[in-house]
C-alpha cells in the first residue's frame, strides 16, 4: 500500500493542530534543556536520547530519541509536555506498566502543539508502538497524540491493555503496519478517535469494558480493514453499542456471562465472522435486549462475507426480560449449520424487523410467543421455511409485514395448544408439522382466507384426551401439504368440542380415512364446506348424529360422502 501522511491542515483537524514545538535539544541525553526554546520545558525536563529505562517520575519534552526500547522498571509517573517528539528506532517499543510495575502516563498535548510519535524513517510499522499493560493507572490520560508508523501483523500501533478506563482524547494513528489501536477499556470522556491508513482493522476491542465509552466523533480512513474488531466473546457489564461511523465486526461470537442491558443505538452496524452466534440469555444469565434503530438508521447485522448461511444467528434465550424490543432491525446471511436466524424463547416486542438472505429458517419462536406490542415483521429470500413455531405462538405473530413469497410457508413444529387466541391469516400458509390438539381448554378463531397444509399422517383433533376447545373456522383452507389424496389425517371433532364451534365455507382436501371426523351427536356446525380428493369417505359421523351434512356440503371422495 502507498504510504499517505495527512496534510498539515488535515492534521490540524483531527489532533487538534500537527504544528511541531520548535524545541530544538543537544542529544546528549541528559536533562540540559538550554538549547529548547519552547516556553512549555523547564531544566529538569529530559530530552535527547532516552536510555529505555524509567527508574521514577520523569518528564519528557521537545525533542527525544528511543533507540532501546522504553519500559519502567519501577513506580513511575511519566508527563509528556505539549509539542514533544518521540524518535523511535526501529523495532523498539515504549511500554509502561512492565512487569507488572505501577505507571501513569500523562501524554497531553494541545491543539496547536500536539504530542507525537513516530518512527525514524517514514514507513509504517518501523517500530512496535506504544504498549500500556493492566498496571497502568486510569487516570493515565493520552489527549492530541498522534502515533505514526508503528504496529505490525502482531502488535497495534497502540495497545492498551488496562481494565481501568484511560482516556483517549484527540488522538490520531497513522500509518499501522497491524491494528491501529487494541484496547480493552475506556473512560468516560473519551473522543475523536482517527485512524488513518493501517493495513490491519482500524480498531480492536479486547474487552466488553471499551464498548460504551468508546471515543467518538473521529475519522476511520483508508483502512485496509476498516471496521472496528470485537476480538472478545463473554460482556459482563450493561453495554451500550455507539454508533462509530464503521461496522463491528463480531469475530469469535458474543453472549452474556452476567445478569445485562445491552443496548445499540441507531445505524449500528454487526459483521460477524463465519459460523459465529450471538447469544443472549446463556447458561440461565438474564439480560435485557433493547436493539432501538429508526426507519432512516436501523440495526444491521451481516455475514462478514454477504452470502447465506455465513454466520449462525441471534438467540434469544428464556432469561432474556420479556421487556426486550428489537426495533427496526435488519438480519441477514445467518442459518449456518441449518440452525434458525433469529431463535426467541422469551415474549420479546419485535417491530418493524427484517429476516433476508438466510440459509434455514428466518425466525424460531417457542410457546411463550411474542409481546402484543409486535408489528411488521418481513421475512426475504429464505431458502428453508419462513418460520418455525409452537403452535402457542400462533396467536402472537406480527400483522402487518411480510412473511415471504413463491414456496415460503410457516412451520407449526409443536402442535399442542395451551392457550387460545386467533390465528391471523397471513401471505403464506401454515405448514403442520405436528398434529395439532388442544393440551388444555381452548378457544380458537381462524381468521378468513388462513391457509393450512398438513404433512403426513398429522391431523387437527378438536377436544383431546376430555379437554374442552371451540373453534370457530369460516373460509379456510384445510390441505395435503403435497396436495395428492390421502396425504393428511383430517380434522377430528372429539366430545368435549363445545356445541358454538363451527368450520363453515371452508375446503378440506387430500385427506386420508376421511376428510372430518364428527365424534359427537349434536352441536357441531359443518356447512357450506368442499370436501374432496380424500381417499376414503367425507365425513365420518356418529349413528345418533342425524344432521344431514351431504345437504349442506359439497362432498366428493373416493369411497363416498358420508360413512355409513
Amino acid at each position: 500500500m502507498k504510504t499517505r501522511y495527512l496534510s498539515l491542515p488535515l492534521a490540524l483537524m483531527l489532533a487538534g493542530g500537527c504544528v511541531k514545538s520548535d524545541n530544538t535539544n543537544n542529544n546528549t541525553g541528559t536533562n540540559n534543556n538550554t538549547n529548547n526554546t519552547s516556553p512549555d520545558c523547564i531544566d529538569s525536563d529530559f530530552q535527547g536520547v532516552f536510555d529505555g529505562n524509567i527508574e521514577g517520575d520523569i518528564t519528557f519534552c521537545g525533542t527525544v530519541f528511543i533507540e532501546d526500547s522504553v519500559y519502567n522498571s519501577a513506580t513511575a509517573t511519566v508527563t509528556i509536555r505539549p509539542g514533544t517528539v518521540f524518535k523511535v528506532s526501529v523495532d523498539k517499543k515504549i511500554e509502561l506498566g512492565w512487569a507488572g510495575k505501577d505507571a501513569t502516563l500523562n501524554a497531553v498535548g494541545t491543539a496547536s502543539n500536539p504530542i507525537i510519535f513516530e518512527g525514524t524513517t517514514d514507513e509504517p510499522g518501523h517500530w512496535y508502538g506504544l504498549l500500556l499493560n493492566d498496571p497502568v493507572a486510569s487516570n493515565t490520560v493520552l489527549d492530541h497524540v498522534i502515533v505514526r508508523n508503528a504496529g505490525g501483523s502482531d502488535n497495534p500501533a497502540i495497545e492498551n491493555r488496562s481494565e481501568r478506563g484511560i482516556t483517549f482524547k484527540n488522538v490520531t494513528i497513522e500509518g499501522s503496519a497491524g491494528i491501529g489501536l487494541a484496547s480493552a477499556s475506556f473512560k468516560a470522556g473519551s473522543e475523536n478517535l482517527n485512524v488513518i491508513d493501517s493495513v490491519g482493522p482500524a480498531v480492536s476491542l479486547t474487552n466488553s469494558l471499551a464498548i460504551t465509552e468508546f471515543p467518538l466523533g473521529g475519522l476511520f480512513e483508508n483502512n485496509t480493514k476498516n471496521y472496528v474488531a470485537l476480538d472478545f466473546d463473554s460482556i459482563d457489564d450493561d453495554v451500550t453499542f455507539h454508533d462509530v461511523s464503521i461496522p463491528y465486526l463480531i469475530v469469535q461470537g458474543l453472549y452474556n456471562s452476567a445478569d445485562i442491558t445491552v443496548n445499540v443505538d441507531p445505524a449500528v452496524r454487526f459483521n460477524v465472522n463465519v459460523d459465529k452466534q450471538i447469544e443472549f440469555g446463556w447458561a440461565g444469565k438474564p439480560a435485557n435486549v433493547r436493539f432501538n434503530g429508526t426507519e432512516a438508521d436501523p440495526i444491521v447485522f451481516r455475514g462478514a462475507t454477504e452470502e447465506p448461511g455465513h454466520w449462525t444467528g441471534i438467540h434469544l434465550n428464556d432469561p432474556v426480560a420479556s421487556s426486550s424490543t428489537l426495533s427496526f432491525v435488519q438480519i441477514w446471511d445467518a442459518g449456518a449449520a441449518g440452525e434458525v436466524a433469529l431463535r426467541i424463547e422469551s415474549p420479546v416486542s419485535l417491530n418493524d424487523v427484517t429476516l433476508a438472505n438466510n440459509q434455514a429458517a428466518s425466525i424460531s419462536i417457542n410457546e411463550e410467543g411474542l409481546s402484543a406490542s409486535s408489528a411488521n415483521l418481513v421475512i426475504e429470500d429464505t431458502a428453508g421455511p419462513s418460520a418455525e413455531i409452537d403452535a402457542n405462538a400462533l396467536f402472537t405473530l406480527p400483522i402487518g409485514g411480510s412473511y415471504g413469497s413463491g414456496d415460503a410457508y410457516i412451520d407449526i413444529t409443536d402442535g399442542g395448544f395451551k392457550v387460545g387466541g386467533t390465528i391471523s391469516k397471513m401471505d403464506v400458509p401454515y405448514r403442520v408439522s405436528d398434529s395439532l390438539i388442544n393440551n388444555d381448554t381452548a378457544i380458537v378463531t381462524v381468521q378468513t382466507g388462513t391457509r393450512f397444509e398438513f404433512g403426513p399422517d398429522k391431523y387437527w383433533e378438536l377436544g383431546w384426551a376430555g379437554k374442552e376447545m371451540t373453534l370457530e373456522a369460516d373460509g379456510v383452507e384445510f390441505v395435503g401439504s403435497d396436495e395428492t389424496a390421502g396425504a393428511w389425517g383430517g380434522i377430528r371433532v372429539k366430545a368435549p368440542t363445545t356445541g358454538t364451534s363451527f368450520i363453515r365455507n371452508s375446503t378440506i382436501s387430500h385427506a386420508a380415512d376421511y376428510g372430518i371426523q364428527i365424534s359427537k351427536d349434536t352441536g357441531f356446525t359443518f356447512t357450506g364446506n368442499t370436501v374432496n380428493q380424500t381417499t376414503g369417505y367425507c365425513v365420518e359421523k356418529e349413528n345418533a348424529d342425524t344432521t344431514d351434512y351431504a345437504a349442506d356440503n359439497t362432498l366428493n371422495c373416493t369411497q363416498g360422502a358420508i360413512r355409513p
